[in-house]
């Protein structure tokens, strides 16, 4: 009896392996922030998912890239952007940066510093960069982002 509960037993792990590499499939998502519409205070409610004007982000600078980081306050995180640029091929994704941006255009609080949009216009995350687990959440959405497009 002991035999056979070891003869199923220590193959089972290696084909639950085999099953996953070739059944498998490792994805992972990173949310659409507003795609319900918009209801934060002081902010019109806006029905249907939200993207950035157009208007605002050619003003910008924005070429359409696939991945588009727009950098409010550059000061206090200058060195953690130098260190998600160092993770990417130059051109792989665009900075944008801007100031005075009127507080329903990007809908960022005070501690963001950072917004990743992506080539459809959509808000993708919200960065304060002041920390090192912020700088390579940013880093792996980003790659994540550039994989999917």
């Amino acid at each position: 009896m002991k035999k056979i509960i070891l003869f199923v037993a220590l193959p089972l792990p290696v084909l639950v392996f085999i099953f996953l590499k070739f059944f498998g499939k490792n994805e992972f998502e990173i949310p659409v922030y507003w795609s319900e519409g918009v209801n934060v205070a002081g902010c019109d409610v806006r029905p249907g998912p939200y993207t950035l004007p157009d208007s605002t982000l050619f003003a910008w600078g924005w070429k359409g890239e696939t991945a588009t980081l727009i950098v409010l306050d550059e000061d206090p995180v200058k060195q953690n952007l130098a260190r998600v640029a160092d993770q990417f091929e130059p051109g792989d994704y665009a900075t944008l940066k801007a100031s005075n941006v009127p507080v329903c255009l990007l809908l960022a609080g005070d501690s963001s510093k950072v917004v990743l949009v992506d080539s459809e216009r959509r808000i993708r995350g919200y960065y304060t960069l002041t920390s090192r687990k912020e700088t390579d959440r940013l880093a792996v959405e980003l790659s994540i982002l550039l994989k999917q497009y």
